[in-house]
């Protein structure tokens, strides 16, 4: 069980679809996760972006092949890891 200060820490989350807008703070979140980043912007529309305010504190996308996706990319900001986000 979490204690209340964990739960009090939770973020306030939107999830939406990726906009053109979100793909520097992207970027730069999948490169201060040591994460590939190569391709991301031509497999951007198949993102989702979560965002506490106007933080982006993570983000998940596809590359779709045919009928296939291959789960590109899941990540979660440092700061809100353990607050049940991801």
């Amino acid at each position: 069980m979490k204690s209340a200060e964990t739960q009090s820490a939770r973020p306030v989350v939107e999830v939406t679809a990726a906009v053109e807008a979100d793909l520097a703070p992207a970027l730069a979140l999948l490169a201060a996760n040591d994460l590939p980043s190569a391709d991301v912007a031509d497999h951007f529309e198949h993102f989702v972006i979560a965002r506490d305010g106007a933080w982006l504190v993570g983000l998940a996308g596809m590359e779709v092949h045919g009928d296939a996706a291959l789960l590109r990319s899941v990540c979660v900001a440092d700061g809100v890891r353990g607050t049940g986000l991801g």
